[in-house]
């Protein structure tokens, strides 16, 4: 299995918004049965099953970034999402560019 590469995202500082990754449907990975999942930017955010990513389905789960995490400094970060499955293996399903812009709002 390979990551997803290209999963890029653009966000305005202090957004709320929800990152939905799927995995292909030709994958055995079944995300309901994952040990971990965890979402990190390079900047050092970290989001887990605790903290703001829930399994939709099998194959589906969403990210959810609070004003909070939208609020850093508007630059180019990259982010990742990786799965440690049933067997303790790691699996990393997406990487791509998360572009944060400057808000007039924020």
């Amino acid at each position: 299995m390979t990551a997803r590469t290209g999963q890029d995202v653009e966000v305005w500082q202090g957004e709320h918004i929800t990152l939905r990754f799927t995995v292909e449907s030709s994958e055995t990975l079944d995300l309901q049965t994952a040990e971990s999942i965890l979402w990190r930017v390079d900047d050092g955010e970290v989001k887990t099953l605790v903290d703001g990513v829930t399994v939709v389905d099998a194959t589906t789960v969403d990210v959810a970034l609070t004003a909070a995490s939208t609020s850093r400094g508007p630059r180019r970060y990259k982010h990742e999402l990786r799965v440690i499955d049933v067997e303790g293996r790691p699996v990393t399903l997406a990487v791509g560019d998360m572009r944060v812009h400057r808000s007039l709002h924020a």
